[in-house]
């Protein structure tokens, strides 16, 4: 049988061997708000046991905050919640977290544990805190934490350390060989892992799951990251895949996480092409439609060259409305005004305006009298040309009808219907677009 001082010093050297294993940013402060954090498998790092130093803001016998149910701890103002120490780990890895809660001194520590959050900084009126899923205030001078089956990675665990006695030390958390296996995680990370992208697409924002204001010393660094801004731009980037890092101190506790962004060299652009929905007709105040239609649907810019005296186009509009004739061209870029890899696309239409006709004499007129009605051409593209005219007449708000053999482009002739008649002249373009002129009244009487 081995004697109590060898014990001791087989005890003494086994806890010296395993506490080098554990550390944490100790941070002073009495409630879940200033919980330290654990940070991992680092160094050594002893706690302190508040004993008569004043914890900030509170008396040398401050109680735990209210809020939670200490369970076996009793409720606030009990004896066992005296000078309170949060601790909070979030899960790395599942598995099963088995550490003794080892004072340096005989001081009798007592112990409660919250979990699992899924935040870092939950409220104190949290339900989770209502229901404790470990406790111990017992009298023995070591005592363990025994939590099994933890199967959810990036969840937070709050353990609260009390020194009812009130003495003087230091004490660590101590895992157990063959048992602690749970791997302590770090509160920063990226949300969006392994990010696909197109060398032409949009620039990508690598989302963290902490905003940056809340970590010092943040950054986020690879090739294609502004980091001024943390976005992630394809086309500067390159095809392939790249390594991006995160770093920061996250409750004080240093962190360094990756993630991938694979670039493709797929061509974003299938198609470009623009359309006028409609054709202006001289003196009806109407508006036509230009609209840039792009394939496949996406984030662009659009950069339109529009006629003199259209109004400018927004580089974020892919439609809007003109009065104006003319030639509509858009060169769309992805994304962002300019992108060095990326191959733009345009395409154009031309806004027409139709003919316009007016009376060059009496609006009344007999049925066998030329009716002085004279048609203009508007201004066509190169590479369209008039091939047929046809003037039409209607009565009152009626159908609009064929005036029989008038075809001339230039002036209307005998009119051989009678009434206060309206009249117009419709123009085809290139055999495929047809025109219509403004009309004009006019009264036809029939011949005596």
């Amino acid at each position: 049988m081995k004697s109590l001082t060898t014990f001791k010093i087989s005890m003494f050297l086994l806890l010296s061997t395993v506490v080098a294993h554990v550390s944490a940013q100790v941070v002073s402060g009495p409630t879940i708000d200033n919980a330290t954090q654990l940070c991992g498998i680092t160094s050594s790092t002893q706690y302190l046991v508040r004993d008569s130093v004043a914890a900030p803001n509170s008396s040398p016998s401050s109680y735990a905050q209210a809020g939670p149910n200490y369970g076996c701890l009793g409720s606030t103002g009990s004896t066992s919640t005296l000078r309170p120490h949060w601790f909070r780990f979030e899960v790395g890895s599942p598995g099963t977290l088995h550490m003794a809660v080892v004072p340096t001194l005989s001081n009798n520590l007592d112990y409660v544990v919250f979990g699992p959050f899924s935040t870092p900084t939950p409220a104190p009126s949290d339900p989770i805190f209502q229901n404790p899923i470990a406790c111990s205030n017992s009298l023995t001078l070591v005592d363990t934490i025994r939590l099994f089956n933890i199967t959810f990675s990036n969840q937070y665990y709050f353990i609260l350390i009390t020194n009812p006695e009130g003495r003087s030390g230091t004490f660590s958390f101590v895992p157990t060989p063959a048992i602690h296996n749970i791997g302590l995680g770090s509160s920063l990370r990226f949300v969006n892992n392994n990010v696909q992208a197109l060398v032409c697409g949009p620039q990508i924002a690598l989302q963290t799951n902490i905003s940056p204001s809340l970590v010092s010393d943040f950054l986020i660094s690879g090739q294609g990251i502004n980091p001024s801004t943390g976005l992630f731009n394809p086309a500067v980037a390159g095809v392939g895949s790249h390594i991006i890092t995160v770093s920061g101190r996250p409750f004080g506790c240093p962190v360094v996480r990756t993630s991938t962004c694979t670039v493709n060299v797929t061509n974003i652009f299938s198609s470009v092409d623009v359309v006028a929905f409609g054709n202006l007709t001289p003196g009806a105040n109407n508006s036509v439609t230009v609209s840039a239609l792009v394939n496949p649907v996406g984030l662009y810019r659009y950069f339109w060259s529009v006629p003199t005296g259209a109004l400018p186009v927004s580089p974020n509009s892919s439609s809007f409305s003109t009065n104006v004739p003319g030639w509509y061209k858009v060169t769309v870029n992805p994304d962002t005004a300019t992108r060095p890899a990326c191959t733009s696309s345009s395409d154009s239409v031309y806004v027409f305006n139709g003919p316009t006709v007016s009376l060059n004499g009496p609006n009344t007129i007999c049925n066998d009298d030329p009716s002085n009605i004279t048609a203009i051409a508007p201004v066509l593209p190169t590479g369209v040309t008039v091939t047929s005219c046809q003037w039409q007449y209607r009565l009152g708000l009626g159908s609009w009808g064929n005036i029989p053999g008038q075809t001339s482009c230039n002036a209307l002739g005998i009119i051989n219907i009678s009434g206060n008649l309206e009249i117009r002249l419709s123009m085809t373009l290139s055999n495929t677009i047809v025109l219509t002129s403004n009309s004009v009244q006019i009264n036809v009487l029939s011949a005596i």
